[in-house]
């Protein structure tokens, strides 16, 4: 009988932990991801990387969610939505200040 690791739609919990926390939009921010968390995880003591199953991680099931635009266009996107949420947010405090 084989066993089933797979955690909320993701290939492991480990998998899915990094999108939870990372929450990537393209493959660049993947990669980004992947550098941070093997940066973080060498500086872990010994002992605790007897906790941690980087190994576990499939990053490339992480890279397949996204299409094949390029990075540059994706990018782009994202910082037009993120102005976008900036100037909502600030309409927001200058229509409070005002009041």
């Amino acid at each position: 009988m084989s066993r089933d690791d797979s955690y909320n739609g993701w290939t492991n919990r480990e998998t899915w932990l990094i999108n939870v926390w990372f929450n990537p939009e393209s493959k660049s921010e993947v990669d980004w991801a992947k550098e941070c968390f093997e940066e973080a995880y060498d500086e872990l003591p010994d002992f605790m990387r007897d906790f941690v199953y980087c190994d576990r991680i499939n990053w490339e099931e992480l890279y397949s969610h996204f299409d094949d635009e390029s990075d540059d266009e994706s990018d782009d996107e994202s910082d037009d939505e993120s102005d976008e949420e900036l100037s909502f947010l600030l309409g927001g405090i200058e229509e409070s200040d005002q009041e």
